[in-house]
């Protein structure tokens, strides 16, 4: 299991693809926040440890989904 299926699990989001295999739905939203925090111009982001950099893409995706929000 990779990084990312082990973080989608811990959010509770499904793991979602479509015929070809591609990231769909709520899928592809958290595969495109931790693109933007992996890929970042930011250094000292980019530098982090793996469990820095998950919890800053767990603050970025329930920016955008706090109703996914389990802890509040």
């Amino acid at each position: 299991m990779s990084d990312f299926e082990k973080l989608a699990m811990e959010l509770n989001v499904p793991i979602m693809v479509d015929k070809d295999g591609w990231y769909k739905g709520i899928t592809e939203a958290l595969a495109k926040v931790v693109t933007d925090v992996l890929l970042s111009d930011d250094e000292i982001l980019f530098r982090m440890p793996w469990e820095e950099q998950k919890e800053i893409i767990k603050e970025n995706f329930y920016k955008l989904f706090p109703y996914m929000r389990k802890d509040k």
